[in-house]
């Protein structure tokens, strides 16, 4: 499938998994056969949803990562004087209270 079908079908690449799905359904309830709908079309909107939402799945799974690949490549005991120097003062109290969490955790 082209990258561009999930702009063509208004799956905005910025779009949160619940905007998705809401552009889904507005996209089914036209596009249904049942409701004078091409039904090629709604296989193509299905697949960009897909596309999409696999899209999303895949961002989210690096994102949960991160605090792991921070810790294999520098070490807590690095990760731990970057936020005592650095990351303290530009991180809000509860990321940093999280960040802290998953140190000791690491130890």
């Amino acid at each position: 499938m082209e990258r561009s079908k999930h702009n063509t079908y208004g799956f905005d690449k910025c779009a949160s998994e619940a905007d998705v799905q809401a552009r889904w359904r507005e996209l089914a309830k036209l596009l249904h056969p049942d409701h004078g709908g091409d039904n090629t079309l709604l296989v193509e909107a299905r697949q960009a949803r897909d596309y999409r939402l696999h899209e999303i799945s895949n961002a989210q799974r690096e994102t949960n990562n991160l605090p792991n690949v921070i810790l294999s490549v520098l070490g807590s005991e690095a990760v731990q004087k970057i936020l005592a120097d650095e990351v303290s003062r530009r991180l809000s109290p509860e990321v940093k209270n999280a960040l802290m969490t998953i140190l000791k955790h690491a130890k």
